[in-house]
């Protein structure tokens, strides 16, 4: 006789959920007919469908493609069972608009199908509200640059080590809320700078479709056929759950070099899945978790958005208090101080460095212009739309910019270089041009 599917000594009870996500019916003659063959297969589907998006990796290479679909098909298919994990991680998707983002959380959907909880710009309180006592799988859509965000994000930390949210009640009484879910976030860039540990994100960059043609150049989605391959790796995650368990345990211990416990953590989820569905040997499963450790890191568009262009263009509008001046933008700041044949201006230098930005040379004698990212954060986006946003990101997806360490006030500091001939043909053409130096 056949029990309903669980973990230890819980069961899964279709009379106890708020919501009938599923025939059960259905579901308990798939797990008496189960066929690893076609769990197999339907993984591979999976896979071949998220290749039409257009993955930024670091090479661009087909493996490393291959190698970012498996872990999202992996990360798809143990959100079936995502509460019965010790540790649980998120996933990110980022990339600039017409990347595809909102056609991938539609395949989501069609995929999780009822169990699906999607929203868009949600405050932490209604994410807690919606998610109530069921262990649906969250989609956030738009999470960018959101005055909710980084509550949103502290809660979904939680969420990873299924620790619970303790608040006092004025009865006096203690309310408690846990999740432990694997929460899908998608946004144009994600700011995880004040979050404890990014390791226990997946971050994934899209890029722009090479296939300019049209707006939706990927292939259409069946959502039937993608049901059907949704509910062939649901019955998979429910009839192998021990052995998955035990396998994310063996891996969690795994000696990675160069890798954080929390990293090898991280990733031991989705190499478990890979490694039944695909069937590899210990050997290839230890080597593709050594690949997905080292590359899970934040990606960096290679192209510009408006956003990017926005970002830049408000640093350079915002304004410095100059000595003996007054109030002048970046932009005729930085003319002030890079003045040909003029003494170049130290109250603009000082008022500039102030705020985290830094006219320096680099070897080959040209010249550019450094951010301190966590001072500028703190100045000049302090009360602007940026504040909550990843200035870091951003930044990097300009084709003009570079990551470059360099001495800022005595210390060795980390920021962003964009070439100064590229900021000064920046400026708006509303900007008051410098009359006198």
């Amino acid at each position: 006789m056949l029990t309903m599917p669980g973990h230890g000594d819980l069961r899964l009870n279709p009379q106890t959920v708020s919501t009938e996500f599923v025939d059960f019916g259905t579901l308990r003659d798939a797990l008496e007919n189960y066929d690893e063959g076609k769990a197999s297969a339907a993984f591979a589907k999976l896979k071949e469908i998220l290749l039409q998006w257009n993955w930024q990796t670091k090479r661009q290479s087909r493996h490393e493609r291959e190698n970012v679909v498996t872990v999202i098909a992996a990360l798809a298919v143990a959100s079936f069972i995502q509460s019965v994990f010790k540790f649980r991680p998120m996933v990110c998707i980022t990339g600039r608009s017409q990347s595809g983002k909102t056609e991938l959380q539609r395949l989501f959907r069609y995929f999780f199908g009822r169990l699906s909880n999607s929203q868009s710009k949600p405050s932490a309180a209604a994410v807690r509200q919606s998610v109530g006592c069921d262990s649906n799988i969250v989609l956030l859509d738009e999470m960018e640059k959101d005055r909710h965000r980084h509550e949103l994000l502290e809660l979904l930390r939680t969420s990873t080590d299924g620790t619970f949210i303790t608040r006092g009640q004025p009865n006096g009484r203690v309310q408690r809320f846990g999740m432990k879910h694997i929460v899908w976030l998608s946004s144009i860039e994600m700011n995880l700078a004040n979050i404890a540990d990014a390791s226990r994100f997946f971050q994934f960059e899209l890029q722009r479709p090479e296939n300019k043609e049209g707006q939706r150049p990927f292939l259409k989605l069946d959502p039937q056929a993608i049901k059907q391959i949704g509910f062939a790796l649901m019955v998979f995650a429910i009839k192998n759950m021990q052995s998955l368990l035990q396998t994310v345990e063996i891996l969690s211990e795994a000696n990675i070099e160069d890798c954080a416990p929390r990293q090898i953590e991280t990733a031991a989820l989705p190499t478990a899945f890979a490694e039944k569905l695909n069937g590899w040997t210990r050997a290839e499963t230890l080597a593709y978790m050594y690949c997905i450790t080292h590359e899970n890191d934040q990606q960096n568009a290679s192209d510009v958005n408006e956003d990017h262009t926005d970002l830049l263009q408000e640093i350079l509008c915002a304004k410095v208090r100059v000595a003996d001046v007054g109030e002048l933008s970046v932009v005729q700041a930085i003319k002030r101080v890079i003045a040909i044949g003029c003494i170049p201006d130290t109250y603009a230098k000082e008022a500039l460095e102030r705020n985290g930005i830094k006219i320096r040379k680099t070897q080959n004698g040209d010249r550019e212009v450094f951010f301190v990212i966590p001072i500028l954060s703190k100045t000049l986006l302090k009360d602007t739309n940026w504040k909550d946003a990843n200035i870091r990101q951003l930044l990097n997806r300009l084709p003009i910019a570079k990551e470059t360490v360099a001495k800022f006030n005595g210390k060795t500091t980390r920021g962003v270089s964009v070439p100064l001939e590229d900021i000064i043909g920046t400026e708006s053409e509303q900007d008051d041009e410098l009359q006198e130096f």
